[in-house]
This record gives structure tokens, C-alpha cells and sequence, in this order.
């Protein structure tokens, strides 16, 4: 007995409650930076990739209602600091295994389809570098640092740009490749090619277990420990309706699950070199694109967010470089804070009006549940049928390929006072984050508009800066739940 999801995948028919978001064709939220068009991403598909989502602004979805991303009266901006995910790269790891494996085993198949996009896979090849950044993840990333550039060059000044006087701009990113081209490629959009002359470099390991880094992504050595049950027990539900769905389509090729998987991985990997949706897209519907995404979300929640016992762990460190640039003040060495750079004003300068830095989704997403935001409730449960398109915790919201956290610092003058205040806004692929959610931000002036006075916002981090439980990293956890 099929279930009603089944049934309704089946037969094409279940409806998806979502917001219909803008295409987005660059990663600009204003006018083109210049006149460069990726494609159209039909956010049916496309915004339902989870973390291999091309960048769009969450806007609409997430966010403070009312408030998409201006400043409020009465305010203006003293700092920024931008944690930014690499733009789009190639498939890596166990995802371009599976592709490669895929693209074989096609090659080896005689068989044949009526469907124009299946008959795609009769000629299809994939042999693109593993991990490395995309020409599109060039010039995304490029586009953004002119959209940034274009948004805060107040912070900054003319003499800035035409004097090269003041301060240099922190920049800090990882030695993986698709972390520090797409460094560089932002720094070039912000500031022109000659970026190096306006900026001061911090590049740090990226796979080493010895070397403390708030950015790379072997921070927390128990992170390969971490097995995202939720995450099987739904594909191990979906996957075979796809299936079955899919192979009298394909009459010869012995399609599995595990090709299922690959072949659905293989969009966006494969548009993303085309600079354009792949045929591959089309092979599957918008409500096999929700399931897809769902199950993305099962296993990232369970890594980088609250379902897992190091997805606070994760990004904690950052968070508390993030607060001491906030409050002008030495670093609280929790979490995967290098305390030997941290305290030595070449490295880890406080001073700036701006700060780069370049990670990876798990680092930014751990980071977010690290403060508290996005917060969601866990008990372990995974839901087949009903998959609620509201859910607070989505990775194609959060962390797309190029997804970027801007935590500014604004001094805001109230009605008929001549002072100002310092306080914090965040947003988050251009959504203003509802800091409002944090108890102790609930009860700030302008909460509301996505405000919270610096000191609440201090007091709110209290969990932060005792660690978030970061000693879960040196447990052997498989998954036990916050």
C-alpha cells in the first residue's frame, strides 16, 4: 500500500506550498554589475538543492517581514564583518565518486528512452576537476564583491580606493583551492585587480587536524564520526519511489537508488559548467526536487545544526572572533580559536571597518546555530509524507554555493537624543536575520527591524563563549542528539 506521499509523487500532483523567489542570474542585489547572465534557475528546481543550490537571495522566505535589507532611520553603519561560503565549485568527494561512477556506468548501457532529457544521458559525459571552483563560482564571486563594494564603500572612503590610505582590509581564507579563488575573486570585484595593494592576506590549512582554524573545515576532529540517521531512514523511504518511478523510462539500464542519488546530484554540477539547467534537471519533478532538498537538510542538520552533538561545536570559534571584533576586545579562546593568532594585531586586527572571511557551509551553518538562530526542535523523528516547505532549518536558505553572512555594526540615535548606540544586524543571502528570536535581542529597541543593542546581544552569546560544547569534538559520537 503506497503511502499518500508516494501516491502523490507518483502521479505528479502534490502541490508545493512555497514562495515562488526571484531568478536570481547574478549574485547582485540591485542592478547587474555588469552585464553578465548566467541563466534562468527555475526556483522550483534550483532552490531546492540544498547546499549545492547556486546562490539567490533568501529574501521573501527568510528574514525580518517589512525590512529587506535597508538601514533603519536614525542609524548608519561602522563595521561590517562578511562570512562568506566558496561560490560554485565541481562535485567533490563522495558526490563526484558517485557521478564518476555513474557516467561509467551509462557509457557501458545500450539502453534507449523516448524522453529527450534521459536521452541526454546517452551522450553524457562529466570529467570536470573534482572540488575545484566553477568559471560560473569565478565570476559569482566576483559579482558579489562588486554588490559589497557598492553597499559599503562608505565604510571605506574615496581616499581608500584613489589614496590608498588607512588601515588594509582584513582577509582571511582557507589554502583550499575553491576557498581562496573565490577569496580572490571577491577581493578583485571589491576592489579591482590590484587587490593585494588595499588588503592584508591570512591563508590557513584547511585539512589539518593540528592546526586550529575557525574556518576550515576539519576543525572539530569527531566530524567524521558524525552519521546523520534521519538522513537514511528518508532516502531509504524516497530514493525507491523515484526509482520506480524512473526505470520503465529507462528500459535495459539497471537503475538503483544509489543511481538515483548520483544522477539527482549531477544537476547542478552539470548546469553550473553548462551555465545553464541541465537536461538532468528535467528528468525529475518539483515535488522529487522537495524530497531531495528535505533529505539535504536531514543531513546537515544533523552535522552543522541542532540535531547533532557538534553542530554548535563547529562554528563556535568564529563566533567569538565575530564578538571580539564587535566589542573592540581581545578574543575568548573557545572552540577552534588560534589563540596564537588571535592575540597578535597582524593576524587578527581590530581596527577595520571591514572583515573578509571565507569558509565552507558547514562552518557558516555550524555558526549560526552556534549563536542560537534558526533554531529548531529535534527529537529524532523523520517525516515521509507531510514535508512542511516552512521549516526553519533549510540549507538551500542558508548555505547555497556563495552563501554570505554580513554581521554589521550600526550606531543608531534615538527620537530627540543626540547620543548613539551601538547595535548588531545580520543578514543572511540579503534577509535580515530576526535577531528577535534570541530572547535576550526580543527586548532591544528596533528588535523588530532586525536590531539588537550590542550589549543584549553580548548577553545573548553566553552559551557561545563558554564553548557551545565543543569537547563534544574529542568524544566518539555517532549521533546523539543535543
Amino acid at each position: 500500500m503506497l503511502s499518500n506521499l508516494a501516491l502523490l509523487l507518483a502521479s505528479g500532483t502534490l502541490a508545493i506550498a512555497c514562495d515562488e523567489l526571484p531568478i536570481a542570474s547574478w549574485s547582485y542585489d540591485g542592478p547587474p554589475p555588469f552585464q553578465y547572465q548566467t541563466a534562468s534557475w527555475d526556483p522550483k528546481v534550483f532552490h531546492k538543492l540544498g547546499g549545492f543550490s547556486p546562490w539567490f537571495p533568501s529574501t521573501g522566505v527568510y528574514g525580518v517581514p517589512g525590512y529587506p535589507g535597508q538601514v533603519p532611520d536614525g542609524c548608519s553603519v561602522d563595521q561590517v564583518q562578511v562570512y562568506m561560503r566558496h561560490a560554485e565549485r565541481e562535485a567533490s568527494g563522495g558526490t563526484a565518486r558517485g557521478i564518476a561512477a555513474l557516467v561509467k556506468k551509462l557509457a557501458n548501457s545500450t539502453f534507449q528512452s523516448s524522453d529527450p532529457n534521459i536521452q541526454y544521458l546517452q551522450t553524457w559525459n562529466y570529467s570536470y576537476p573534482a572540488e575545484y571552483l566553477s568559471p560560473l563560482g569565478y565570476s559569482d564571486a566576483t559579482a558579489a564583491g562588486v554588490a559589497f563594494q557598492h553597499a559599503y564603500s562608505p565604510l571605506l572612503g574615496a581616499s581608500f580606493y584613489f589614496n590608498n590610505t588607512g588601515p588594509k582590509i582584513p582577509i582571511r581564507s582557507t589554502d583550499q583551492e575553491r576557498v581562496n579563488a573565490t577569496a580572490n575573486a571577491f577581493a578583485a570585484g571589491m576592489m579591482g585587480f590590484n587587490y593585494s595593494a588595499f588588503s592584508n592576506w591570512l591563508v590557513t590549512p584547511d585539512s589539518s587536524t593540528t592546526f586550529n582554524s575557525t574556518l576550515a573545515s576539519n576543525n572539530c576532529p569527531a566530524v567524521n564520526t558524525i552519521d546523520s540517521t534521519a538522513n537514511g531512514i528518508f532516502n531509504s523511504y524516497f530514493q525507491p519511489l523515484v526509482r520506480d518511478r524512473l526505470a520503465p523510462l529507462m528500459p535495459g539500464f539497471n537503475l538503483t537508488t544509489n543511481d538515483v542519488g548520483s544522477l539527482m546530484n549531477a544537476c547542478p554540477f552539470d548546469s553550473f559548467n553548462r551555465l545553464s539547467p541541465s537536461p538532468i534537471c528535467s528528468i525529475f519533478t518539483p515535488e522529487e526536487w522537495l524530497g531531495y532538498n528535505y533529505a539535504y537538510d536531514l543531513n546537515q542538520f544533523d552535522n552543522a545544526g541542532y540535531g547533532g552533538p557538534i553542530g554548535t561545536a563547529w562554528g563556535v570559534g568564529w563566533v567569538a572572533e565575530m564578538i571580539a571584533r564587535l566589542n573592540d576586545s581581545a578574543v575568548i579562546p573557545v572552540g577552534s580559536v588560534n589563540t596564537t593568532l588571535d592575540s597578535n594585531p597582524a593576524t587578527f586586527p581590530l581596527n577595520s571597518s571591514v572583515y573578509l572571511d571565507f569558509t565552507h557551509d558547514t562552518s557558516l551553518e555550524s555558526s549560526l546555530t552556534a549563536m542560537g538562530l534558526f533554531k529548531a526542535d529535534y527529537n529524532g523523528n523523520v517525516t515521509l509524507d507531510q514535508i512542511d516547505p516552512n521549516r526553519a532549518w533549510q540549507s538551500a536558505l542558508i548555505s547555497p554555493m556563495g552563501g554570505r553572512l554580513f554581521v554589521e555594526r550600526l550606531q543608531c540615535q534615538s527620537t530627540g537624543n543626540q547620543s548613539t548606540y551601538p547595535f548588531v544586524r545580520m543578514l543572511l543571502n540579503s534577509a535580515v536575520v530576526p535577531l528577535y528570536t534570541l530572547t535576550e535581542c526580543n527586548h532591544s529597541w528596533g528588535a523588530n527591524q532586525g536590531l539588537c543593542e550590542l550589549p543584549l546581544f553580548l548577553e545573548s552569546q553566553t552559551f557561545a563563549l563558554n564553548g557551545a560544547n565543543f569537547s563534544n569534538c574529542y568524544n566518539n559520537y555517532t549521533n546523539v542528539p543535543l
